[in-house]
């Protein structure tokens, strides 16, 4: 930064100055005027994410695992004492089909699967 050395040369840098604030000003009311557009209607960005991730084949992997793993220890903890037991039983039998272990998803998880993601056979 350069030295002021008269009069002039500080109404000068203060002018810039306020003509940076001013521009600084306009950039935020314009970035909450983005931002409050966006939360008042949402719409259109979860739509864009969704289909993002509907095309994401590691993503329906994933979430296919996390629903039968989801869905094993719920019926595992339904089952009563032999909570973990029969969890690991689930888990065991729900797994075998999972996507990742074989060729042909078959199943449980082929049926999830094939709402899920519309799988092509």
């Amino acid at each position: 930064m350069k030295t002021i050395a008269n009069e002039q040369q500080l109404h000068n840098r203060i002018r810039e100055l306020k003509s940076q604030r001013t521009d600084c000003e306009q950039k935020i009311t314009d970035h909450v005027r983005e931002i409050s557009a966006v939360i008042s209607n949402p719409a259109p960005i979860i739509k864009r994410t969704v289909k993002d991730l509907a095309g994401d084949k590691n993503f329906k992997t994933e979430l296919l695992s996390l629903g039968l793993s989801f869905a094993s220890r719920y019926l595992g903890g339904r089952m009563g004492a032999a909570g973990a037991a029969g969890s690991s039983v689930l888990s065991l039998l729900i797994n075998k089909f999972a996507p990742g272990n074989s060729d042909k998803i078959s199943g449980i998880a082929g049926l999830i699967s094939r709402l899920l993601g519309r799988e092509k056979k």
